[in-house]
């Protein structure tokens, strides 16, 4: 089952008269509805037609794939929530089917459909989940082309935020996607909330480079870059008191721990540049920080050893392994970690 992620990413893709949409991720469902939405010339009005699978039968969905569009090349109707067609698990207690001529299945009309739909319709059928043993399943995954609507990982967030961005009409510089994955994880639909704000930042067609990516974060954040700022100072007292108010101010753990990686990746390319003749002008160039944010960043690395760290980078990856396993008190990791990195 190929992926949402990659079939937008294809700029010219064929539109298919069957799409299953499967997965829990939403807002990648509701995108590659989008893209089927823009192919309508505008004439979403007669063209689109959403509608719920328990509210409505399979033949009166087939009725509308019939027909034929109005003022556009293609109809496209949606149907979500389409687990409602399958059949529901008899209570054991339920009485017997009585022997005899065996009733019309509702998702009969359905079925024949799939097996030749109307070439001007384009059907999007979206499910969180499917039963892989009914009729109905069988037959979308053999008929339809098949998408999944799955959490994504890393790689695929930030092309996802450099997608978004090219929609509101800007550009990501170099980091500025992976930034926003460190900051937010691979919820997709935070991530466009915040490249949308990032967008809001720059002309329109202009380049968000990594200082407008990090000063637009800290506005929205003030007390965790403030905790990262204490932590790269290396002023333990401050770090501490920082995180216990944002951890009880309801700050995922996990979100702060992205902080922190950002933060060491950027102290390590300044530290391991400086120790190996780079001049700070050239660095801070790479780096795409200028001003006081970048002789901030020169000041806080020049208070740890490349091997400092490299060490605290280690203790980073185990520090986030705690906080995904179980058992473990979130709170105490990271207060570990800062006790370490702070020395």
């Amino acid at each position: 089952m190929a992926s949402v992620i990659q079939w937008l990413r294809d700029q010219e893709p064929k539109e298919p008269p069957l799409l299953l949409l499967l997965g829990e991720e939403r807002r990648l469902a509701w995108r590659a509805v989008d893209r089927l939405r823009a192919a309508l010339e505008g004439m979403d009005d007669l063209a689109y037609l959403r509608l719920d699978a328990a509210e409505v039968e399979p033949a009166e969905v087939v009725g509308h794939c019939q027909s034929l569009p109005m003022l556009s090349p293609r109809l496209v109707v949606v149907v979500e929530g389409v687990a409602a067609w399958l059949p529901q698990q008899r209570d054991e207690d339920e009485e017997e089917v009585k022997p005899g001529r065996p009733a019309a299945d509702p998702i009969d009309p359905l079925l024949a459909y799939l097996k030749d739909p109307n070439p001007t319709t384009t059907l999007a059928l979206v499910a969180d989940k499917l039963d892989g043993r009914a009729r109905l399943t069988k037959a979308l995954k053999k008929f339809c082309l098949c998408l999944e609507c799955t959490a994504v990982g890393r790689g695929d967030a930030t092309t996802w935020c450099r997608a978004m961005a090219g929609e509101a009409g800007v550009r990501l510089g170099g980091g500025v996607a992976e930034l926003l994955v460190e900051l937010l994880g691979t919820d997709l639909s935070r991530l466009e909330t915040e490249v949308q704000r990032l967008a809001l930042a720059v002309e329109e067609g202009g380049t968000v480079e990594m200082a407008t990516a990090e000063a637009v974060s800290a506005a929205a954040l003030p007390d965790a870059w403030a905790f990262i700022g204490h932590l790269a100072a290396r002023d333990r007292a401050k770090a501490l008191t920082t995180l216990h108010d944002l951890i009880a101010g309801g700050e995922a753990p996990i979100r702060l721990l992205g902080l922190i990686a950002w933060q060491l990746r950027q102290l390590l390319r300044a530290r391991a540049g400086l120790d190996r003749g780079r001049s700070r002008q050239q660095l801070a160039k790479e780096l795409r920080l200028y001003g006081n944010r970048a002789n901030q960043l020169f000041q806080r690395a020049a208070r740890f050893t490349e091997g400092d760290l490299l060490t605290a980078h280690t203790r980073l990856l185990q520090a986030d392994q705690e906080l995904k396993g179980r058992g473990l008190d979130d709170r105490l990791t990271l207060e570990a970690f800062v006790h370490d990195l702070c020395g």
